[in-house]
């Protein structure tokens, strides 16, 4: 079985280094750049993503939407918060919401 996961960002960079690097490992892929396009693939009548690697930050909102859409309909889709923000009161934000998350930060905070 293929696992299939939806990254969003808006870091093309990014979100081809990921992509790579997941298709090697047999991960189904797919992207959005914003939070329309997020909410796009989402409402299509295809079954929901197994994994959705989410920013917080995009141009045309925040990943918060699109983790609070998921979970309105009921769905309990892992959801992995990719950040350069490590605040600890987003953090709980994240986890209150029924997301994990992850910092990808350059700075040398724990």
């Amino acid at each position: 079985m293929r696992v299939d996961i939806l990254i969003v960002d808006d870091d093309p960079k990014l979100w081809e280094f990921l992509r790579k690097g997941l298709e090697e490992q047999n991960y189904s892929c797919s992207e959005a750049s914003t939070v329309g396009q997020a909410l796009e693939c989402l409402q299509q009548d295809l079954p929901a993503p197994d994994l959705v690697l989410l920013d917080v930050m995009l141009p045309d909102g925040e990943g918060w939407q699109v983790l609070g859409e998921l979970r309105s309909r009921g769905r309990d889709t892992p959801v992995i918060f990719l950040t350069a923000r490590s605040q600890v009161d987003e953090r709980v934000r994240g986890l209150e919401m029924g997301a994990d998350t992850s910092s990808h930060s350059n700075s040398s905070e724990p």
